[in-house]
């Protein structure tokens, strides 16, 4: 009976391709224990050593990023606006 094709999460890959990758045992052990292929496990160390750099590229354009970048841009704008003053009691 053939086996129906499965669909792996991103979690699940990552983890089998960073723990084959600490490890020195053979890829076909993780293989056995996780149930796939060892192709499918070279694939994803091989995805994730091409992908890490991405990591430290560019910084996070999350909306908590962006929301930060528009305050930044904001206060700028306002302190050409207002220039400010410093008065002498003296």
């Amino acid at each position: 009976m053939k086996r129906s094709r499965r669909n792996h999460s991103a979690a699940f890959k990552a983890q089998v391709a960073l723990e084959s990758l600490r490890q020195d045992s053979p890829i076909r052990s993780y293989a056995d224990r996780y149930d796939v292929h060892p192709n499918l496990v070279r694939a994803w160390q091989a995805q994730l050593l091409r992908q890490a750099a991405r990591l430290f590229e560019e910084p996070q354009r999350g909306p908590r990023r962006r929301q930060f970048e528009s305050w930044q841009e904001e206060r700028g704008a306002a302190s050409e606006r207002r220039p400010l003053v410093l008065e002498h009691s003296g």
